[in-house]
């Protein structure tokens, strides 16, 4: 358009209006020509624009797969740190676990063998305290036994001394009684007939004798 108005000549259509048709058109063309540059222009900062826009969003884009490969990345990382921590701490909380049943098994093992230990001495005092008391009251039984018999002599012996002892009293006694007896008949001289002694025995001058009615 511009190039057509270039070659347009206002004279051979304005002869009388030639100059200022001219310059009008001049006037036109340098502003169009502004306005083409400047159009121009802001087509070219747009592209360019556009273009360092494409270029940024390809370059953020390259950025953000890096990124996320890194995260990627770093995440796989961790999660095979945190995989090999579990492991780690899964063998040493099993080895912790087999070394308590053994301590465990070792203790107890341990206790059993004391057990049977105190249970063996205990059994073996409880024998030889059994063992010392029997003897004991063996011991005690021989002697109540060895006392009994000594204490059955003994009252044998007093029994056999008071029997000695009574029948020496008695055989005494009798011939107290026999004398007293005698002594009473004698004074009786010559009246000591059978009348008399009845008579003497009804009346109580016999000593030692009773006459019951």
């Amino acid at each position: 358009m511009i190039d057509k108005a270039k070659a347009f000549h206002a004279g051979r259509v304005w002869e009388e209006y030639a100059p200022q048709a001219d310059a009008l058109l001049r006037n036109c063309l340098t502003k169009w020509q502004a306005d083409l540059d400047a159009a121009n222009l802001r087509i070219a900062q747009a592209a360019e624009l556009e273009a360092l826009r494409a270029e940024k969003a390809a370059r953020d884009e390259a950025d953000q797969l890096a990124r996320d490969k890194a995260a990627e990345a770093e995440n796989a990382r961790i999660i095979a740190e945190q995989a090999e921590a579990n492991r780690i701490a899964t063998e040493k909380a099993e080895a912790a676990h087999a070394a308590q049943i053994e301590a465990d098994k070792l203790a107890a093992a341990e206790l059993a063998a004391q057990l049977a230990r105190e249970d063996a001495e205990a059994k073996a005092k409880a024998t030889e305290e059994r063992h010392a008391k029997e003897m004991a009251d063996a011991e005690t039984r021989r002697e109540q036994a060895a006392q009994a018999e000594r204490d059955r002599i003994a009252a044998a012996a007093r029994e056999e001394a008071y029997a000695r002892a009574k029948r020496e009293a008695d055989a005494d006694h009798r011939a107290q009684v026999k004398a007293d007896i005698v002594a009473a008949l004698s004074a009786m001289a010559g009246k000591a007939t059978p009348d008399a002694i009845a008579d003497a025995l009804m009346a109580g001058e016999i000593p030692h004798t009773k006459v019951t009615l």
